[in-house]
């Protein structure tokens, strides 16, 4: 399992550079649209950052339908070599109360990947 703390220790600006404007493009759908499909970026070795998208060609898309299809895209450009990282962005409704009864708050998650 990957250490998160020793992974944002090593990516570190890098890392910021990358989160904020995924947090800031969530936010703005998460105002818009209460929700937002999954999304992603890359972190090149170079130091560039790529953002990452998928569809399943479906009129109305669910998590479910586009996180393959994202997993499998990021997948396919780690294979083409020089990816240092690929966060993945999704969205849920989380239970405000620690019993889970409570009301349902939009929130994000992301989840980081090293190569």
């Amino acid at each position: 399992m990957v250490d998160q703390q020793a992974l944002y220790k090593e990516l570190g600006n890098d890392f910021d550079r990358m989160i904020g404007p995924l947090f800031e493009f969530g936010e703005q759908q998460i105002r818009k649209r209460g929700q937002f499909l999954p999304y992603g970026a890359t972190l090149f070795q170079s130091g560039e950052i790529g953002f990452q998208a998928g569809t399943s060609g479906e009129e109305f898309e669910s998590t479910i339908e586009v996180l393959p299809v994202l997993h499998e895209a990021l997948r396919a450009r780690v294979k083409e070599g020089g990816i240092a990282a690929a966060p993945v962005f999704t969205s849920w409704n989380q239970r405000s109360s620690s019993n889970g009864c409570g009301p349902n708050t939009p929130a994000a998650r992301v989840n980081c990947s090293r190569w």
